[in-house]
């Protein structure tokens, strides 16, 4: 499998959407604030490898509530 490597401190939670809104899955981090680094093995919630295309990320602070939305594409 191939890693998706993004950067967030602190615990936050990140839900990961086709172009569709469909939900793929949802990443709980409670990283230190010295490692920012969580890793998605790209497969969905039932284990499924996912398709090549857009997808959209929401992530929230669980503490602030602060929200960042952002897109990427996988190239297979």
């Amino acid at each position: 499998h191939r890693d998706l490597h993004l950067s967030l401190r602190r615990q936050r939670q990140m839900c990961i959407r086709d172009r569709s809104g469909i939900l793929v899955d949802v990443i709980s981090v409670n990283n230190s604030p010295q490692d920012g680094t969580i890793h998605w093995d790209m497969l969905t919630r039932e284990g499924l490898e996912i398709a090549a295309g857009m997808y959209l990320y929401h992530v929230e602070s669980i503490a602030t509530g602060d929200k960042k939305l952002g897109k990427f594409a996988v190239i297979k």
